[in-house]
């Protein structure tokens, strides 16, 4: 939570569930590692995967500072938390908010040229946090000085790094989002939201209907070779 820290000094509650979500996918990773090892070997595998250690496996990219110094970060001047003044987020004049998201001089510079402040590409090139302060200022009062849709136009001809802030309603308005079916509609004609993993030869299908309770019991149970319910035994015979 405290990586979620603003410019305010504030954490913010995170959009999305990322320990649920990396918990599930490193599971998943390791339950396909299994099958593997017991197509290969002959032997299966007992996992043992935690939300936190999922979560934990995940930082390393800034890692660097407690390894070496033993310090906690200062999340502000963090390059991907707000310390680079290209990698940030600026409000508009109508409120809303752009993100710039490449902190390479070169989109710095592509920037700040037709702005008229090539001076403070040199500042783009500092260490990330408090040497980059005089390029956010700049920023901060350029972007306040236009709305989102005029700096959408502005930025049409320009190789930077940005996009602009969208609710999430608008990021599934997206048209590349709806070609490629993210918004999808089950059996009974209700949207719910598609599948990213693409088979050519197998395409993905839906199915979020919830079973009655032990609607998939005689399906499962005949597949492990159980018997009837209560039955645990090969169906060959032997003891529950």
């Amino acid at each position: 939570m405290s990586l979620n820290e603003g410019q305010d000094g504030l954490p913010a509650m995170p959009a999305m569930p990322v320990a649920d979500a990396l918990g599930s996918l490193t599971a998943l990773s390791g339950v396909l590692m299994a099958l593997l090892r017991k197509r290969e070997t002959g032997q299966g595998d007992y996992l043992d995967v935690a939300m936190f250690d999922s979560v934990m496996a995940w930082t390393p990219n800034v890692t660097g500072r407690i390894f070496a110094t033993g310090q906690a970060h200062v999340v502000k001047d963090e390059r991907s938390w707000g310390g680079n003044a290209m990698y940030g987020l600026y409000r508009t004049a109508d409120q809303r908010w752009l993100a710039l998201g490449g902190a390479e001089v070169k989109f710095a510079r592509n920037l700040l040229t037709p702005l008229g402040r090539e001076d403070l590409v040199r500042c783009a090139g500092l260490p990330p946090g408090p040497g980059q302060e005089p390029l956010r200022v700049f920023l901060r009062e350029t972007f306040a000085g236009r709305t989102l849709a005029e700096w959408q136009t502005w930025f049409a001809d320009k190789d930077v790094c940005w996009a602009p802030v969208r609710t999430l309603k608008e990021a599934f308005d997206d048209p590349a989002l709806v070609e490629r079916e993210m918004l999808a509609q089950d059996a009974d004609g209700y949207e719910i939201v598609g599948t990213p993993i693409r088979f050519r030869e197998e395409p993905a299908v839906i199915d979020p209907t919830v079973p009655s309770l032990d609607g998939h019991g005689a399906d499962i149970r005949a597949r492990l070779g159980c018997s009837a319910v209560g039955g645990w035994g090969p169906r060959s015979g032997g003891g529950r």
